[in-house]
C-alpha cells in the first residue's frame, strides 16, 4: 500500500510539473463591446435562467422546405469575468443544416458566443451545451466503481490512467501540435505509458519489464506494417475534413501518415498492455509453480497467449468498427459499389488502423512470451517444488491389534 502513495504522489508531482509547462495568457477585459471589438472568439459559460418565446419560421427554397426555429431565452454568465453577468441569448435550429440540437429549457447549462452585426447589435448565440457536468459524474463513477471493487489494485490502475492522460495530453499533443515528429513522439510515449503502467501496476519486478517489452516489440511491428502499407497503397492522411482542416490550420505543416503511424500505435498500446501483462503473469506463475524450463515456460506462455489472443483481436477489431459505426451505415444505405468504397482513401485508412493494430496485438503475444519465458526462467529467485524423491517419509502405519 505504502508503494501505491509513493507511486501515486509522484504522478500527481509529474503532473502538476507538466501542466505548469503550459503557457498561459492573461485577457483583461473592461466589458462585453471591447471583448466583441477586439475580435476575441471566447466562449461564454451561461445557464438559461428563462425561456422568453419560441417561434418557428417556414420556407420553401430550392424546392425544399426549410424550418427554421427561433429559441430567445435569459441566461446568466457562470464564469470567469463577467460571472453573473445576465444578457438575452437566442438558438437558432435550422432544417437545412442537417444537425438538430435539443432547444434549450430552464436550468441548461450552455455555451454562448458573442457577435456583432452590421447593425451594431450585439448576439449571444447557443453553440453547445456544457456537458462537462455529467462527464465528471460518470468519470467520478467510474474511479469509484475502479476504487470499490480493486481496492489496492484499483487505485494503482487509476494512478496509471493518470500516467497515461498525462503523457497523451500534456506532451504528445502539444508536441505534435507545435511541429514536432507524429512518429517519435508517439514511440516515446508509448515507450513511458507502457512501462509505467506495468510498473504502477505490477511493481518493479521481472514480470513487469518482461510485459514492458513484449507490448512495445508488438507496437513497433504494427507500426511498420501501417507505414509500409500506407506506401503501398499511396495513401496521404488526409482522410476526412477534420484532417485537412488540421493539415492547414498550423504554419509549420503536420506529418499526416505519421498520425496514422501514431494513431495505430496509440490506439492498439490499451489492449497489447493487456495480452502482455497476461502472458507474462502467467508464466510468472508456472516459473512459482513448477520446475519448468525457459523454453518450456515460453510454449507454454504461448499456447496460454493463443487463447488471448483469438478474443482481444476480436475486441480491437470490434472497437474501430464501432468507431466507424455511421460512416459503414451510410456506405450500406447508399448501396455504392463495394471496391470503390473499399478504395476510399477514409475506409482505405480505418482498415489499415484495424488490421495494423490488430497485428501488433497478436505479435505482442509471442514476443512476451519469449521474453518472459527467458528472463523468469533464467532470473526468477522463487525456487520450485521439490521433487516426489525428496519428500518426507509417510508416517509408518501402527500395528494391526491382534486381538
Amino acid at each position: 500500500m505504502k508503494k501505491t502513495v509513493i507511486l501515486a504522489v509522484l504522478a500527481l508531482i509529474l503532473l502538476a510539473l507538466l501542466s505548469s509547462c503550459a503557457s498561459k495568457e492573461d485577457k483583461p477585459l473592461t466589458d462585453v463591446m471591447q471583448k466583441i471589438l477586439a475580435g476575441r472568439d471566447e466562449l461564454l459559460r451561461a445557464r438559461v435562467t428563462q425561456v422568453l418565446s419560441d417561434s418557428t419560421e417556414e420556407t420553401a427554397m430550392e424546392g425544399a422546405e426549410r424550418t427554421v426555429r427561433t429559441v430567445l431565452f435569459g441566461a446568466t454568465i457562470q464564469a470567469g469575468e463577467y460571472k453573473g453577468y445576465s444578457l438575452e441569448g437566442r438558438q437558432t435550429i435550422d432544417s437545412m443544416t442537417g444537425y438538430a440540437p435539443r432547444p434549450v429549457s430552464e436550468g441548461d447549462g450552455i455555451f454562448l458566443y458573442l457577435s456583432e452585426d452590421a447593425d451594431g447589435a450585439v448576439h449571444a448565440d447557443f453553440t453547445e451545451y456544457n456537458r462537462i457536468p455529467a462527464i465528471l459524474w460518470l468519470v467520478g463513477a467510474f474511479a469509484a466503481a475502479l476504487l470499490i471493487i480493486g481496492r489496492t489494485k484499483g487505485l494503482r490502475a487509476l494512478v496509471a490512467l493518470v500516467v497515461t492522460c498525462a503523457g497523451i495530453f500534456l506532451f504528445f499533443l502539444p508536441y505534435v501540435a507545435n511541429g514536432g515528429s507524429p512518429i517519435w513522439s508517439s514511440i516515446a510515449v508509448c515507450v513511458l505509458v507502457t512501462l509505467a503502467t506495468n510498473l504502477i501496476v505490477a511493481g518493479f519486478t521481472i514480470k513487469a519489464l518482461s510485459a514492458t517489452l513484449g507490448c512495445l516489440s508488438g507496437l513497433l511491428l504494427a507500426g511498420l506494417f501501417a507505414s509500409l502499407s500506407q506506401t503501398l497503397m499511396k495513401l496521404t492522411g488526409l482522410v476526412d475534413d477534420h484532417s485537412v482542416m488540421l493539415a492547414y490550420s498550423t504554419s509549420s505543416g503536420l506529418n499526416m501518415n505519421g498520425l496514422v503511424f501514431a494513431a495505430v500505435i496509440i490506439g492498439a498500446m490499451g489492449a497489447a498492455m493487456d495480452v502482455a501483462i497476461s502472458v507474462a503473469s502467467s508464466i510468472e506463475e508456472l516459473s512459482a509453480k513448477t520446475s519448468l524450463k525457459p523454453m518450456e515456460l515460453t510454449r507454454s506462455g504461448l499456447k496460454i497467449g493463443r487463447d488471448i489472443m483469438g478474443t482481444m483481436a476480436n475486441t480491437l477489431i470490434l472497437a474501430y468498427v464501432g468507431g466507424a459505426l455511421h460512416l459503414i451505415l451510410l456506405i450500406a444505405v447508399n448501396g455504392s459499389q463495394l471496391s470503390y468504397v473499399i478504395s476510399w482513401e477514409l475506409i482505405s485508412t480505418e482498415v489499415v488502423r484495424a488490421v495494423a493494430g490488430s497485428l501488433g496485438l497478436i505479435l505482442a503475444v509471442p514476443a512476451t512470451a519469449l521474453v518472459s519465458g527467458w528472463l523468469i526462467g533464467k532470473f526468477s529467485k522463487t525456487a520450485p517444488p521439490k521433487d516426489a524423491g525428496d519428500a518426507a517419509p509417510a508416517t509408518a502405519a501402527p500395528p494391526e491389534n491382534p486381538f
